[in-house]
């Protein structure tokens, strides 16, 4: 039932509450008939089961569309806390591209011609959408000054739950200017209204403001550090990283061991530095004090939009009130809808287990005994992690069964029988045997290892000679080098000596 009368009590006031209970559209929410929004709306039950009190709300029945609905509201907030609170659902499928925004508005308007222009005080809601996923807090207010009314966007704000279930939304907006997000069942956000880093353009104008048309002046030297100019590159300095390999006589290359690197000029401090330049400040011509911005004033009307790729976006429980003991009565009706809904969110994975288990089981004919019991074990598991009470009290129950018989069989039964010579025989051989077995698999084992040890030696020994032959050879490649290298100094003398 609508209720939209300010109730004026000591404890506190509901300034708006509507279940949506016996409406339709039309009847006190109306649709919005401006060129921009096509939506169509419906007021019904719940598709899902919910309390008594919590079936119905506000629907938005088509999909890739945008649309809004409203109705009067009649009332003054200038004192106490602010509470604004409503339950959304995505009832088809799990929000895919879309929003949902209540509108608080502050000016004469026409439901019938209501359009994003439409002047607000508050705008509360949650957006997903590719890249996007996160609450939308709108703050609408005149300056004192220029009398320009501007919006002012919380930036940075919490990511909201926007799948097939219901959740719940609140804003709160305290006498000391500080505001609240909330999501389900705990604070996600908040802040001070006044903080100037946490709205664009900041509620509270700034003193003073920069002076965008200054410019950097042609001589504002802004390098921090510059090529030092009394240190040049070493002539000894081997940048060539890949040199000619004499070893071969076809011109191939190879890393050069003196490789340095490229060098690079080592960087001073700039003694010319100023730096960043950034413009002066000057006086603010809209800075004023803004005192109470948690003071709403006068509401004239509420306001929900939707567009969503997705029919289905459903509202319900919208309420508004300045006492928190009234709001958390409200939420309590969500909390059970939220239970209904995880209980039967449970049901259904159950009755999908249970159907995945039944056709893992009809595959056992033809299966192999180990195949067999591999999926009757995985099945086994699954189960008792599903209904782990009922496992419990059956192992518990065997468990006293099995020993309850143990018990009872140790009281009937006769005392042990006395050991005769030939059962001392028997164990008499059976412990030869056991000590013979013991003996030959030390032996084989003692075999193993020097087995191993011996092909041990014999790798060792393997590389030792490779190794060997390897230096012989890398020796003669360096005789062979000195002799070229002897020749060829020999030669050039002599062509010395015909000079």
């Amino acid at each position: 039932m609508l209720v939209l009368s300010f109730f004026s009590l000591i404890r506190g006031a509901i300034y708006f509450s509507d279940r949506f209970q016996n409406q339709v559209i039309g009847d006190y929410w109306r649709r919005s008939h401006s060129s921009e929004y096509n939506a169509t709306w419906a007021i019904e039950q719940r598709m899902h089961a919910s309390p008594k009190d919590h079936d119905f709300g506000v629907v938005s029945k088509s999909s890739n569309t945008i649309g809004a609905v409203s109705c009067p509201a009649n009332f003054t907030h200038d004192r106490g806390m602010f509470i604004l609170q409503f339950v959304l659902q995505a009832q088809r499928q799990p929000w895919s591209c879309g929003s949902v925004f209540v509108k608080l508005l502050n000016d004469d308007f026409s439901p019938m011609h209501l359009n994003s222009t439409t002047q607000y005080k508050l705008m509360f809601g949650a957006e997903k959408c590719k890249h996007t996923n996160k609450l939308y807090f709108y703050y609408g207010m005149a300056n004192n000054k220029t009398q320009k009314y501007t919006y002012h966007k919380l930036i940075n704000a919490a990511k909201p739950n926007l799948d097939s279930k219901s959740h719940f939304y609140r804003l709160i907006l305290l006498p000391n200017n500080e505001y609240r997000l909330w999501i389900d069942n705990k604070v996600e956000q908040q802040g001070s209204l006044l903080q100037q880093m946490h709205f664009i353009p900041p509620i509270q104008p700034p003193e003073m403001v920069p002076d965008f048309k200054a410019k950097k002046p042609d001589d504002w030297d802004q390098p921090y550090e510059i090529p030092d100019p009394d240190i040049t590159k070493p002539l000894d300095w081997d940048d060539e990283e890949f040199i000619i390999d004499e070893d071969y006589t076809d011109g191939r290359m190879k890393k050069n061991p003196n490789y340095q690197g490229q060098w690079k000029q080592p960087l001073m401090a700039n003694p010319k530095y100023k730096g960043a330049w950034r413009q002066p400040l000057i006086p603010n011509d809209e800075y004023y004090t803004v005192k109470h911005p948690y003071k709403l004033g006068q509401i004239t009307g509420v306001a929900i939009e939707v567009n969503s790729s997705i029919s289905g976006a459903f509202i319900t429980n919208l309420f508004m009130t300045d006492n928190l003991t009234y709001a958390e009565s409200e939420r309590e009706r969500w909390k059970a809808t939220a239970l209904a809904e995880e209980k039967e969110e449970q049901r259904l994975k159950l009755i999908d287990k249970n159907k995945r288990r039944r056709e893992k089981l009809s595959q056992l004919d033809g299966k192999s005994f180990k195949q067999k019991m591999s999926i009757i074990g995985d099945v086994t598991l699954t189960l008792i992690g599903d209904y782990p009470v009922r496992f419990s009290v059956t192992i518990l129950s065997v468990t006293i069964v099995f020993l309850g018989s143990i018990g009872l069989c140790l009281l009937k039964c006769d005392s042990k029988p006395k050991e005769t010579e030939e059962d001392k025989e028997i164990m008499r051989m059976v412990e030869e045997q056991l000590k013979r077995r013991k003996e030959e698999e030390e032996r084989e084992e003692q075999e193993r290892k020097e087995e191993l040890e011996r092909k041990k030696q014999e790798r060792l020994e393997e590389i030792r000679r490779r190794n060997e032959k390897e230096q012989i050879e890398q020796l003669k490649r360096q005789r062979e080098a000195l002799l070229r290298e002897k020749e060829r100094r020999e030669k050039e003398a002599g062509h010395d000596k015909v000079d």
